[in-house]
């Protein structure tokens, strides 16, 4: 299949988070992942 063209964004709540993070390799994880309102510091510079 290759590489996207475009990024992709992944997002779930609750249940749907748990199951978007099973389905993420664990290096992404470790990375990408915010843990909802408790840690808002990466995306800080949206606002």
């Amino acid at each position: 299949m290759g590489e996207p063209r475009e990024k992709v964004f992944i997002g779930g709540h609750s249940a749907g988070g748990h199951l978007t993070a099973m389905a993420m390799p664990i290096d992404e994880l470790r990375e990408d992942s915010i843990s909802g309102i408790f840690d808002l510091e990466p995306i800080r510079s949206i606002t």
